[in-house]
Formats: C-alpha cells, sequence, structure tokens
C-alpha cells in the first residue's frame, strides 16, 4: 500500500539479525487476540515463544485506516523489549523475503475485510501458512484474529462471511465479544456452519493455539460454541483454562469460498 515503509533499526529491507529464532513446535504457535486493548503481557509471551528481544518480529498493518498504524505499533514492541522489528510494505521489491525471515509475524486491528482485500493477489497468505509450518509465530488481534479462521467473520450482515487467511481453517474466529454482545452473531454462524468450532474473545484476552489445542491468557474470557456433535455445546473458558480440539490444525493452502467479496466497514 503507498505510504507503507518497510523499515528497522538499521533501515529499509530485510530484517537483520542471526538465525532464526523460531518456535521448537512445528507448526509455530497461533496467539490469537480480542482486540482494543492487547496488554504488552500477551505481546511478551509471544514474544516469548520465539526467543525474546533478538527474534525478528513483522508487523502487517493493513487492516488499519491509519497511515501511521505501523509505527504506533512499533512501539509498542519496543517497549517490551523487541530489537528486530519491520512493517511489511506490499510494493517493496523485498516483501516476500522480509515476510520469509521473520520469527514472529503481527497483525493489526481495523477492518478484517480492508486487510483481506490488501493481501489479494499477493504471496503473503500461502507464505504467512508456510511460515507457521515452519516454526514461526503468528499473532494478530481484533481484524487481525477474525483473518485466522478460513470462514472469516466479515461483519457485514448482508454479506456475512468471507475468505480468511485458513491458519486456524477448523474454527470461526470473534473477536471483542463479551464487550460487544456479539453470542449471536457467533452463534448463527456456527448453527450455518456446524462442522466448525466457533470461538468468541473477549478483549485484553487471547487464545494460544497449538497443535489440537488451545489456552487461554489474558483478563477476561473466551466462549467457545461447538454444534459438531448435533446439539450445540457451550464452554465457558477463564484464563489458564484449555480447550482440546478433535482434530490438529492442518495449515495447508485451502479452496476458495464461494463467496461474493464483502464491502468494507
Amino acid at each position: 500500500m503507498a505510504g507503507r515503509r518497510a523499515f528497522n533499526r538499521r533501515g529499509a529491507g530485510p530484517l537483520p539479525g542471526g538465525p532464526g529464532r523460531r518456535s521448537t513446535q512445528k507448526p509455530g504457535q497461533l496467539i490469537v487476540a480480542g482486540g482494543n486493548h492487547t496488554s504488552g503481557s500477551i505481546r511478551k509471551l509471544a514474544l516469548d515463544l520465539v526467543g525474546g528481544p533478538a527474534a525478528r518480529v513483522l508487523i502487517i498493518p493493513h487492516a488499519s485506516r491509519i497511515d501511521s498504524q505501523g509505527e504506533q505499533c512499533l512501539r509498542r514492541w519496543r517497549s517490551i523489549g523487541a530489537r528486530w522489528l519491520s512493517v511489511l510494505d506490499l510494493e517493496d521489491s523485498a516483501a516476500t523475503e522480509t515476510l520469509a525471515g521473520a520469527d514472529l509475524v503481527w497483525l493489526t486491528g481495523g477492518d478484517q475485510n480492508r486487510l483481506m482485500e490488501a493481501l489479494a493477489g499477493t504471496p503473503v497468505p500461502a507464505l504467512l501458512r508456510q511460515l507457521r509450518q515452519d516454526g514461526a509465530v503468528i499473532g494478530g488481534t481484533s481484524a487481525g484474529a477474525a483473518v485466522m479462521s478460513k470462514l472469516m467473520l466479515t461483519g457485514n450482515p448482508l454479506a456475512p462471511f468471507g475468505n480468511g487467511l485458513a491458519l486456524w481453517p477448523e474454527v470461526i474466529v470473534d473477536q471483542h465479544f463479551l464487550k460487544r454482545g456479539r453470542h449471536e452473531r457467533l452463534l448463527a454462524a456456527v448453527r450455518r456452519h456446524p462442522e466448525l468450532v466457533g470461538v468468541g474473545i473477549d478483549e485484553d484476552t487471547a487464545v494460544v493455539v497449538s497443535q489440537g489445542s488451545f489456552e487461554v491468557v489474558g483478563s477476561s474470557r473466551v466462549v467457545v460454541l461447538d454444534a459438531r456433535r448435533s446439539a450445540l455445546e457451550m464452554t465457558v473458558l477463564d484464563p489458564g483454562d484449555e480447550f482440546e480440539l478433535e482434530a490438529a490444525a492442518q495449515v495447508s493452502a485451502p479452496a476458495p469460498l464461494a463467496l461474493a467479496p464483502a464491502p468494507a466497514g
């Protein structure tokens, strides 16, 4: 996007640093945060999963309409000690190399439709799935959480579903869940797609996704809606609770969903 610049402490271009400091777990974990105020403790947890301050962190701010969103996000990561930082510039010829070298990728908040539109036709979605397979940690908050699903909630009641990044394809993620009272929205989605598990994440709360399970961190709760056994089951999880999914996540290129593009907003 015009006006966005890839940069780090030593200037533009690929992230510097030594050997990758990715998670020893493969696929790498996902950090899926509910939005608004994502505490430093959640970001610090993400950084610790990839070895701490020396890890290479890449910010993807394209969900936001604010031109300075990337720089604002960099300041938050620097405040918890991250040293090697960059903002992805989709117009930079080195964008693919920059992304491939990241140990931790963070997707900011904003509008999930705007983000997916920005990434459409680029190699970024496939590269993110491959990065996770290789042990990188992928995290996102608000709109950056919504795109983790394969079937993405758009926020548009006239076209409620769109294509997400399919990093966590067996669930439907809803964010700001308790704060904005989104129970009915997620319930409708799960009833329409009972093969998928609904995961509603409240603000200042996140789930750490490993193969086949996730753990709740932060200050509020996560609500899980599961209709895979015909009868709908609702589970309310507090920080420290874990939820076991029956099948481990498969991070692979998904078949496109036959959906009309949803307008941003």
